[in-house]
């Protein structure tokens, strides 16, 4: 790529994607908050996790893209606030990343448990839990990064860098890999097997559908596809940057000046803009394919609708993802539901056709029994 194929695309990354994606990331991520914190939506454990995950991509923006747009446009820069600043911009924005990751990781687990064990979904997937993981994973992932509030600090040239030799070779030889490993690659494996997971069984449950009229399967299998494109999503657009931070100090020496300066212009703002896209994005995906997010975010920008329009929420894992299980023996005893479904009996795993004539049987003659007794109970 000549010079000024690389000065257009880094003036067009720099100062109009740049802003993009500020604009959109703060807005999408806004409006993402204000449905997930919707009454209808405060029970639900996945919304939770969504919540925090879109907190964490404001701050990635906040930190990332706004902060370079500023410093391009305005030559505002961050570190020339005092090293405090600097510190806490370097924190920050490693720290959000990575909790980004396994507020993914988390959120995918909990879709996976609750497409496998349906019956399970009350008492594991609660919103109780949710907030106690929550917790967990942004106290965790902050403490691990507080060493970047001692090592990194301003330079001889008011830059934000590591201020001891010491910590200069561990940021550019430890930490990508330390990075790599704990925001990317431990986060791909997860999210690898939670998606395995899910697909396994949306497969299952497709293969079924023909006996499936439980109204909620539609929804709860929307839920489960945006989540798959989420992370889908968040593989091909975060994975580069990391890869390219591990591989790149070891290509140095054997490159040219030209070559690093083509890197540094060039290959450099486009996969860090490509990073940054990953926190913007979430809002687009969820009204492309979820339609009960699709149907919230019109309700909230149309001042038309009526006030009091019923919805069950965007995310509600209240309702179980399997209508096997929905008036199931366990279901029934985590509810408190005394009668049976005859659905649910016909539809029960591994009951052969044979078996499903002999039920319906045995329900016929149970039936002409409370006739002529006069105890005829009704069914659902």
């Amino acid at each position: 790529m000549d010079n000024n194929n690389e000065l257009i695309s880094t003036f067009l990354v720099e100062r109009v994607y740049k802003i993009s994606i500020t604009i959109l990331g703060l807005v999408g991520n806004i409006l993402t908050i204000i449905i997930l914190t919707n009454k209808r939506n405060r029970k639900s454990s996945t919304a939770t996790y969504l919540l925090a995950l879109a907190v964490s991509d404001i701050i990635i923006i906040l930190f990332g893209p706004f902060c370079d747009w500023l410093e391009i446009m305005w030559h505002v820069f961050i570190s020339e606030y005092g090293e405090f600043a600097c510190k806490v911009q370097t924190f920050m924005q490693y720290s959000s990343s990575t909790t980004s990751s396994w507020l993914l990781v988390v959120v995918t687990i909990e879709r996976a448990i609750s497409v496998t064990y349906p019956y399970k979904v009350r008492t594991s997937c609660t919103k109780q839990i949710a907030i106690i993981v929550v917790v967990i994973t942004w106290t965790l992932v902050y403490a691990a990064n507080l060493h970047f509030l001692f090592g990194m600090g301003q330079s001889y040239n008011n830059q934000c860098d590591a201020i001891t030799p010491n910590y200069m070779k561990f940021a550019e030889y430890i930490l990508p890999w330390v990075d790599f490993t704990l925001s990317f690659f431990f986060p791909f494996i997860f999210l690898l097997l939670g998606n395995a997971v899910i697909i396994r069984q949306l497969t299952k449950h497709r293969s079924r559908q023909k006996y499936l009229t439980h109204s909620n399967v539609p929804n709860n299998l929307a839920v489960s596809l945006v989540l798959v494109l989420v992370d889908f999503v968040f593989v091909i657009t975060v994975g580069p940057i990391y890869v390219f931070s591990i591989v790149f100090p070891y290509f140095l020496g054997s490159l040219s000046e030209e070559e690093k300066n083509s890197i540094a212009r060039f290959w450099g703002p486009m996969l860090h803009g490509l990073w940054e896209t990953n926190a913007a994005l979430n809002i687009v995906l969820y009204v492309m394919s979820g339609t009960r997010f699709r149907n919230e975010l019109l309700r909230l920008l149309c001042f038309c609708c009526k006030k009091n329009q019923k919805s069950n929420g965007v995310f509600d894992t209240s309702a179980n993802f399997n209508p096997i299980y929905v008036r199931s023996s366990l279901r029934r005893a985590a509810s408190g539901e005394k009668k049976g479904s005859q659905l649910s009996m016909d539809l029960m795993p591994f009951k052969s056709p044979s078996t499903q004539i002999a039920h319906r049987n045995d329900l016929h003659d149970y039936d002409q029994l409370s006739i002529i007794s006069g105890k005829r109970k009704t069914k659902y």
